[in-house]
């Protein structure tokens, strides 16, 4: 019987049978791809079985979320009942003997799940992984039968008697953070027989010392399903700039909620920070989303564990790639991540609501390296070079349209170099905003005065309030563990952005067009309207005046611990 001829008695079962190896490594490497292949088709897979062929021989493979377990060889003359016991069994055993998660059900061509006694219907697929070892985390979008509202239902694999927390623990403790995802409700995935879907059932079938090494050498994972609200925007769906930058800005003060929770979220990424929907009634527009690889901080050091995770490798910090580079996981290495999704977005992006970048390879760019996480050269980019050397780099990969967004970068990448606190970093972001609102305000003037009508209703409406909450008063530094370097940074910034300032007003009124008329500016010293009669002088004095009422407004880490103590 042809390899062929099996595949097809199987009913189709047997996702992957390899064919004509010459060796059996060879055969065992084909089907390592066509089970990524099967996991990351679908969704619904909770596990994988081949058969590999090479010559006479033929080995049986079992693929799940915590790895490949391997039959031993066997010739198809002299052990033909092995081969046939396997193919029948493929063919004819309940779908729930052959991967499938019998938890959804299928209904006039629609899919149903039913988590915490409430039914969902899943309307659409939001975000999949394709590796085989790890997590395997699958988001869609749901809804109730008897409403429109939209919910996430989150598929994930975790480890079994792991030190890190689940996520549902961290959500339930961040349940006033706004900025993150509302937790509706968390259960096991159950099997049929009742017993929690892990990772565990088959490997307990084997015997002696072939159980204790397997078992040894693999996670142990089951499978949890949680409920969240709402439903976000990717972030290259972003309106327009001013939107985007909100929602950066936004994520980065719930970054900064979370720590004072001691929790570090520990996975900055481009899919992590995500937008609220247009009619989503919150005056917050970013949503930090995926705590699952989130660690909590110790309250001596106020840094998490660094050997729990790396995160997503493009936007890792440096210092965190980098071999016994650091001892702990601190919030500037987060900070850091932000930077880097800020600038991917820059060279990946050519405009608003998902617009790809045409004609540009990231891989073989400069900043190319990054993908493979090259911390040598993403280094000498972030903290070695002066600041010529890295405008260039800037100037080299980012897209025209977001050419204005340079001196902010660059600014950023100043007081990231200090290892600054979150505070820091968002007067960087507030600088430029309302440099930007400054430059829309002044265009409009003029527009009125040579009457023709302004640009759009934004310059007869006052500025949203902003929704950053002012920390409680004192007089010590922000309580990350480190020393705040906002005096460092401040003229770090000052000095990087003194000599393009002059051009950022001219800068910014030409491309306020690309922009929509809603502008977001955040401010602890309150909301407040501009016009055309504000001056740059003025401006800078006032965020000046900012930064030293937000350094003295920063709580002691000694006050934070006696406040929020998690052990």
């Amino acid at each position: 019987m042809t390899q062929r001829r099996l595949a097809h008695a199987a009913g189709g079962l047997l996702p992957r049978v390899a064919a004509e190896a010459e060796s059996m490594c060879d055969a065992i490497e084909r089907l390592h791809s066509g089970a990524a292949s099967v996991f990351f088709a679908q969704e619904t897979r909770m596990y994988h079985v081949g058969i590999a062929f090479a010559g006479d021989l033929f080995q049986l493979a079992y693929y799940d979320r915590a790895g490949c377990v391997l039959s031993g060889t066997h010739n198809v003359h002299e052990n033909p009942g092995v081969l046939i016991r396997a193919v029948i069994g493929l063919s004819l055993l309940d779908e729930s003997y052959v991967g499938k998660d019998t938890s959804i059900t299928v209904r006039d061509r629609r899919a149903f799940v039913t988590v915490g006694g409430v039914e969902y219907e899943i309307v659409e697929l939001l975000a999949a992984g394709g590796d085989i070892l790890g997590k395997g985390t699958v988001c869609w979008r749901c809804c109730r039968p008897s409403s429109s509202e939209n919910y996430v239902i989150k598929n994930t694999w975790t480890v079994l008697g792991q030190l890190r927390k689940p996520e549902g623990e961290f959500l339930r403790k961040a349940a006033r953070v706004e900025g993150v995802p509302n937790l509706v409700c968390e259960e096991k995935v159950l099997r049929r027989n009742g017993l929690p879907q892990n990772t565990l059932w088959l490997r307990d079938t084997l015997q002696g010392s072939e159980r204790l090494a397997i078992l040894k050498n693999h996670l142990q994972m089951e499978l949890r399903r949680l409920v969240l609200q709402p439903c976000g925007r990717p972030l290259v769906d972003f309106q327009d700039k001013d939107e985007l930058l909100t929602g950066f800005n936004d994520s980065i003060m719930t970054h900064y909620q979370l720590y004072e929770l001691c929790i570090l979220h520990c996975d900055i990424s481009d899919n992590n920070i995500m937008l609220r929907t247009r009619e989503h009634p919150s005056s917050s527009r970013g949503l930090l989303i995926d705590l699952d690889s989130a660690d909590e901080v110790d309250s001596l050091t106020g840094l998490a564990n660094v050997n729990f995770g790396m995160g997503t490798v493009p936007f890792v910090a440096s210092d965190i790639l980098r071999p016994h580079g650091s001892n702990g996981r601190a919030p500037w290495h987060d900070l850091e991540s932000f930077l880097h999704v800020l600038m991917y977005i820059c060279a990946t992006c050519s405009g608003p609501s998902d617009t790809p970048r045409t004609n540009f390879d990231l891989e073989s760019s400069p900043m190319g390296p990054w993908l493979t996480g090259d911390y040598v050269r993403k280094k000498e980019i972030m903290f070695d070079y002066d600041e010529s050397a890295f405008r260039s780099f800037v100037d080299s990969v980012f897209d025209p349209y977001f050419d204005d967004l340079k001196d902010l970068v660059c600014d950023l990448r100043a007081v990231t170099r200090t290892r600054s606190g979150h505070f820091t970093v968002m007067d960087v972001f507030d600088k430029h905003m309302r440099l930007r609102a400054n430059a829309r305000a002044k265009a409009a003037a003029v527009q009125q005065k040579d009457g023709t009508p302004p640009a759009g209703p934004s310059a007869r409406k006052k500025r949203r309030h902003s929704s950053r909450p002012d920390p409680p008063s004192s007089n010590a530094q922000e309580g990350e563990g480190v020393t705040d370097a906002r005096a460092t940074s401040s003229s770090a910034t000052s000095s990087s952005s003194s000599s393009s300032s002059s051009s950022n007003a001219s800068d910014d009124s030409s491309h306020a067009s690309d922009d929509t008329d809603h502008t977001l500016v955040s401010s602890r010293s309150g909301s407040e309207k501009l016009t055309a009669d504000d001056t740059k002088d003025g401006l800078e004095d006032s965020l000046e005046d900012g930064s030293k009422r937000a350094k003295a407004f920063t709580p002691r880490r000694s006050q934070r611990v006696k406040r929020q103590r998690v052990r």
